[in-house]
């Protein structure tokens, strides 16, 4: 039956047995017995206000809060003596009461002003009872208090009853002074003084003041800043959305300066010039005669007019920080901010202002370093609109020495208030309004006599943008072990090369003989130098074979060097690789053609990427993946060679063109030997594409492309690569006067042949592409289980088939051993499920608390239960094993270690055996 709370304060304020105190007329609390008035203990109103500042953290046990009161008395050695007596035992012949009375004696010993005062004592309850569990929590403490104020005082001494649950004297007391013991043995005359003074029980010394290391100079260009900007864990997500902007939006920019040459009217005759500048009567002399005028400087030169000086261009950029602006948009209009200024760096005679409103009207922003970024995004107007500010910041910014241009960045709920557009029309003529919201939308709209023009717009994705890139997040490794998994896994860039087997249908080149390949689990690697493993770019995209690549700018790829490849998937996928800043972007192209048809098609032109089959094309958006048009042309009789150039039967040669928003094919004159149609790269000074004929002996001497002769079967243009098949005979070249079946020039180094004898094209192509990279095989073994026994540890294949770790010739290898007579106890590998998670991983957990995680790509991640010691990410080779640490430390075959961490520290594969990858498993070294 639940006790009422009348009956626990009761039950609190009756003395228990050992009786050593009981309540006196004066409802005081003294020693029990008939002694003298120093065995007085504590008065009532003196009970009442320590028990109100106790209650909010609930009451200890009334007998040692008592006890505590005694010592803290002048005549706590007369009573110490009598509660002596009452227990029957002097206090040092006593374990449990020497104990306790040698404590309050220290207790007693304090300074009067540490004891006596009722201040003094509530903070030696504090300190004493603090972190023990009370006997009443806080609500039971809160009517007890008021059964003490109202209910004690009324009653006799006679009517307290003893407690009926009498046990022995000894164990009983040791109950009640469980936790004063604790308390008292941490109580010191220091920590009361601190308590008294400060609140705390240790001294508050100053923090150690160190000097901050000197901030890194700012990067002199704008798109240098936003690279480094990116890693800012403040600033990563205004220059994420800013790259993203530079890549994707085509800005207001100047007519391109003219050229350096006078190329303007005639302005005087002049004896000096050059030849090509005589007057036309000078050329009408003999030869004998107009040489000896020159020679004597009396012939008449034409002096042309200097070109006229353009005044410099200066860009006023105000983006609106009103209520209409904060959250999100406020970011991005931030971020456009920074793109626009990104212009100066290719425009030496453009000047860029950035100017954000305030409260105080408006202010200036030095985008130039990271404090003037920090305070863009910091300024805030509470204002709805900026219609008020702008024929005043207009008029302090415009000046008459250089063309200005205005451009105002905002949202699209304040450009249709009718209050601004009524400002607006106050403006002059000329002037641009860059748009943006919360979900991504970006426009850029130019205002001219003619009214509003849209130059350009874009759709970010700014959820995922503004996520924090791995390098910038802090990473969790001491998290719970369910939601724990390797730090490897969030690190980027990857610090570790891999490689698996390069496939024809999946690898395409890069430029400066690089080669990129696309690996299982989405991943897609890039291959840099011989002898080395790929670095991985990126995960999770789509995996297709390789339809078609190219290396040259596209409209989506204006910004830094990049590589587009067209995939055949579930569906037709665009990927994007930027090779500067190692990122890449996938766009799935709507298309009505199966990927899965192989007679569908596809090629990558500077303007879009066009699919197509017999039936007619398609032309999509290689930013967006927008379809821009199709068309039903009658394909059947057409012959694509992998470029932008069809033929018929006839033969007649076609351009592919995407003009005002419709495919065109443009007929091309050629001769009726030609058997393929080159583009040429932008190095070759060249009107039009090169033609390639059936003989090509009469090719011109300025062709890039090496004579040969012979009879052609067939002919394709793969981006820079020109491939020939048949039975000819080059001549010139490093395979010249060579027979050969198929021949593959690269137009970038023009005056080389390379020569094969595959009669199939792709695997020609293949073999000069990977020629220079040695993908190693990668370790197929599936294994099942892992078993640590006293001869080392071994992996366990599916046909229980021991794989052991060994260091042989200072390297550390698997090598397959018979198994044991006595084998260890394996653990198996047990598959993760993980959300979002792409790669097939299985984790074993050891006895002694460690976790070994299996990555499908050939990685053994060792998981330390003691977060303290680093994680160590081994690559599986059969002939060399490499590894990499969380602490940054790596060791192993060169092959798998990348070099762009400088100073890294790199250990003996003996040194990682021994002190970490042998204690991490409980076996011998």
């Amino acid at each position: 039956m639940t006790e009422t709370a009348a009956e626990i304060a009761e039950r609190y304020f009756t003395p228990s047995e050992p009786r050593f105190w009981r309540w006196s007329g004066q409802n005081c609390a003294e020693i029990e017995g008939n002694w003298e008035p120093t065995s007085l203990i504590a008065f009532r109103a003196e009970l009442v206000s320590i028990l109100t500042a106790l209650q909010p953290q609930g009451w200890p046990p009334l007998s040692s809060l008592l006890l505590v009161m005694a010592a803290s008395r002048e005549s706590w050695m007369m009573s110490r003596d009598l509660i002596g007596m009452i227990f029957g035992h002097s206090w040092p012949n006593n374990p449990f009461v020497a104990d306790v009375g040698g404590q309050l004696d220290r207790l007693h010993a304090l300074p009067p002003d540490l004891r006596e005062s009722t201040g003094a004592k509530i903070r030696l309850m504090r300190v004493i009872f603090e972190g023990s569990r009370p006997v009443l929590d806080a609500a039971s403490a809160k009517e007890a208090l008021q059964y003490l104020t109202s209910v004690v005082p009324l009653r006799e001494p006679e009517t307290w009853a003893p407690d009926p649950n009498h046990t022995l004297i000894i164990p009983r007391f040791a109950d009640w002074t469980r936790s004063l013991r604790i308390g008292l043995a941490r109580l010191n005359e220091e920590a009361l003084r601190n308590r008294q003074q400060t609140g705390l029980d240790d001294v508050v010394v100053p923090a150690p003041i160190t000097t901050p290391p000197p901030l890194p100079e700012e990067p002199a260009t704008h798109a240098a800043r936003l690279w480094s900007w990116s890693h800012d864990p403040q600033l990563y997500g205004i220059a994420r959305i800013a790259r993203q902007l530079l890549s994707v939006v085509s800005w207001p920019r100047s007519v391109s300066q003219p050229d350096d040459l006078p190329l303007g009217g005639v302005s005087d005759l002049t004896n000096r010039g050059p030849l090509d500048r005589l007057l036309l009567t000078e050329l009408a002399n003999d030869d004998v005669t107009l040489i000896v005028r020159i020679a004597l400087n009396e012939a008449l030169y034409l002096r042309r007019e200097c070109p006229r000086h353009d005044s410099p261009v200066s860009r006023m950029i105000l983006v609106d920080a009103g209520l209409r602006m904060w959250g999100r948009p406020r970011v991005f209009g931030a971020a456009v901010a920074l793109a626009m200024a990104a212009a100066q760096d290719r425009e030496t005679a453009l000047s860029v202002q950035v100017a954000v409103t305030s409260r105080e009207g408006w202010q200036s922003a030095d985008v130039s370093t990271r404090a003037g970024a920090m305070a863009l995004l910091g300024a805030l107007s509470p204002t709805l609109h900026p219609g008020e500010l702008l024929e005043d910041w207009r008029a302090a910014k415009e000046t008459d020495a250089a063309q200005s241009e205005f451009v105002l960045v905002t949202t699209p709920d304040v450009f249709r208030q009718p209050e601004f557009q009524q400002q607006l029309r106050q403006l002059p003529t000329d002037f641009r309004i860059a748009l943006v919201d919360g979900q991504g939308r970006f426009e850029l709209r130019s205002h001219s006599s003619h009214g509003w023009r849209t130059e350009c717009t874009a759709e970010l994705d700014l959820d995922e943008l503004l996520q924090a890139p791995p390098d910038t997040r802090s990473l969790p490794i001491r998290t719970s072990e369910p939601d724990r998994y390797p730090v490897i896994l969030r690190t980027e860039p990857f610090p570790l090369l891999l490689t698996h087997q390069l496939e024809p249908q999946f690898c395409f080149p890069a430029p400066d003989d690089k080669l990129i390949s696309l690996a299982s689990g989405g991943r897609v690697l890039l291959w840099t130098q011989p002898q080395r493993g790929g670095r991985q770019l990126a995960i999770d995209i789509p995996r297709g074979r390789v339809e078609t690549w190219s290396t040259r700018p596209t409209i989506a790829s204006s910004h830094g060097r990049q590589v587009t490849a067209v995939l055949r998937a579930k569906q037709w996928t665009l990927l994007t690789i930027d090779l500067e800043y190692r990122s890449c972007k996938t766009v799935e192209l709507k298309s009505e053609r199966s990927p899965a048809d192989p007679t569908v098609r596809a090629v990558i032109l500077p303007e879009c990427v066009i699919v197509m089959s017999k039936r007619g094309m398609e032309a999509f958006s290689p930013f967006s993946g927008e379809l821009l048009a199709k068309t039903a042309y009658n394909l059947r009789d057409f012959k694509f060679y992998g470029n932008r150039y069809l033929t018929t039967s006839q033969p007649n040669w076609f351009r592919l063109t995407l003009t005002d928003g419709k495919i065109d094919l443009l007929s091309m004159k050629t001769t009726t030997e030609t058997a393929l149609l080159v583009d040429l790269p932008p190095n070759f000074s060249s009107d039009g594409p090169l033609e390639i004929s059936a003989f090509g002996q009469n090719m011109p001497k300025e062709s890039p492309v090496p004579p040969f002769r012979g009879n052609l079967t067939s002919a394709e243009q793969h981006d820079n690569y020109v491939v020939l098949t048949g039975k000819f005979e080059m001549l010139s070249g490093k395979a010249a006067n060579r027979a050969a079946s198929c021949a593959i020039w690269d137009l970038n180094t023009p005056g080389e042949g390379w020569t094969q004898s595959y009669a199939n094209q792709p695997t020609a192509l293949h073999a000069k592409l990977s020629t220079k990279f040695q993908a190693r095989p990668p370790l197929r073994t599936k294994f099942a289980s892992l078993a640590c026994d006293g001869h080392g540890v071994a992996l366990l294949t599916t046909k229980q088939h021991w794989w052991r770790f060994m260091i042989v010739n200072d390297q550390l290898r698997l090598v397959l051993k018979p198994t044991p007579s006595n084998p260890a106890p394996a653990v198996p590998f047990e598959r993760l499920r993980w959300p979002g998670m792409t790669l097939t991983m299985h984790a074993a957990k050891l006895d002694n608390g460690n976790t070994v995680w299996l990555d499908s790509r050939g990685l053994l991640h060792l998981l330390p239960a003691d977060t303290q010691q680093p994680e160590i990410s081994l690559v599986l080779d059969a002939n060399a094993i490499s590894g990499w640490m969380s602490d940054g430390r790596q060791f192993g075959d060169a092959y798998y270690l990348t070099n762009f961490l400088s100073g890294v520290e790199q250990l003996s594969v003996q040194t990682a055996w021994q002190t970490l990858i042998a204690p991490f498993f409980g076996v011998p070294a």
